[in-house]
Order: structure tokens, then C-alpha cells, then sequence
């Protein structure tokens, strides 16, 4: 997904330049990665063209989004049409056919965070927010307060990934919440 290809790119950039060493070397390993992957990039162009042109595609398209921007606005209007839904949310079952007969939507909430919205209501964003300023705090006593800013990369980048993708729904996106977590007990 193209999603997954940024975040691996923001993971590449940030692991260099947010870890230990001088400026000089993070800048030509910087450099290097950005050769292997275009090195990597011609392969597969000459050896597998199939798999060059599906990623090509991706970024191609008119709606770089896949379709995610106008299920993000038939979300938010379902959110703003009642106080209810606005506050409380509808629930984390048969998400879209609860909202299709409202809205032409076939899908369901794909940013993790209008998901929450649309599932729990405003309670669930401040419940989401508590978690993760929880995991935040909880962390700093196992690493007893001493944490290098790569450790929390796992932690943004699944704030991200679940930016464009699914959060409550999607065991992948929970269990990089839990890896997260862990990358910041380290010590």
C-alpha cells in the first residue's frame, strides 16, 4: 500500500538522522540508502516489471487517496448529522450499514482516528488520547525517564499508519501500538 511504502521511507530517514553519530555520516548513509533504492527500483523494473508498475500505479492514480478522502467527508457529515452520533458515536459493529442508509458509503472508516470518533464519540477520542499519553508515562518509569527519541519512531510512525488505514479495527495497527509500547520501556 502506499502507506506503507511512506511510512518505510519516514522509518528509513528517521532511523539515520535520529540516531547516534555525526552529521556527516548520517548524511552519506542517507545517501547511500537513497542509491540502493533506486538501485532497487531499476531491478525491479528490468526483472519484474509487474511489481515495478504496481507501485508506480499507486502513486499514479488521480485519487492518490484510494477513495479514502471521500470516505473520511461521508464520515464526517454522519458525525456532524446528530448531537448523538457526534458525542457517543454507533458502535463497533456493521459500521457502514448502519451509515449506508444516511450516506452512499461502502466501506468503513479508513483513518484510525474518524474511526474511533465514528465507533465511541467524542468519549472514545478522549479515551484514545488517555491511552496514549498513558503509554507515554508509563514507559518513562521502565525506562526510567531515560528515553532517545528513535524509541518513539514505532510510536509516530503508528500514528500515522493509522492516519490512513484502520485503528480499532485492524489487529495489525494493535499490535504496533503494543510494539510501540515496548520500544519505549527499553531502556
Amino acid at each position: 500500500s502506499r502507506a506503507a511504502i511512506v511510512c518505510l521511507v519516514l522509518v528509513f530517514f528517521a532511523f539515520i538522522f535520529l540516531g547516534e553519530g555525526k552529521i556527516l555520516q548520517k548524511v552519506f548513509s542517507g545517501a547511500v540508502g537513497i542509491v540502493v533504492a533506486v538501485i532497487a527500483m531499476m531491478l525491479l523494473w528490468i526483472y519484474i516489471p509487474s511489481v515495478f508498475e504496481n507501485i508506480q500505479e499507486r502513486f499514479d492514480r488521480a485519487d492518490v487517496s484510494g477513495g479514502r478522502t471521500s470516505l473520511f467527508l461521508y464520515y464526517g457529515q454522519f458525525l456532524l448529522s446528530s448531537p448523538a452520533y457526534f458525542l457517543g458515536g454507533i458502535g463497533m459493529q456493521q459500521i457502514f450499514e448502519k451509515v449506508s442508509p444516511y450516506f452512499p458509503v461502502h466501506d468503513v472508516p479508513h483513518m484510525g482516528i474518524q474511526e474511533v470518533w465514528v465507533v465511541w464519540g467524542c468519549v472514545g477520542i478522549v479515551m484514545l488520547v488517555m491511552l496514549f499519553a498513558k503509554i507515554v508515562m508509563v514507559s518513562k518509569q521502565y525506562a526510567h525517564g531515560r528515553r532517545k527519541l528513535y524509541q518513539f519512531m514505532p510510536f509516530f510512525l503508528t500514528l500515522i499508519y493509522t492516519s490512513s488505514g484502520q485503528l480499532l479495527t485492524s489487529s495489525r495497527a494493535l499490535m504496533a501500538l503494543i510494539v510501540s509500547y515496548v520500544c519505549l520501556c527499553i531502556r
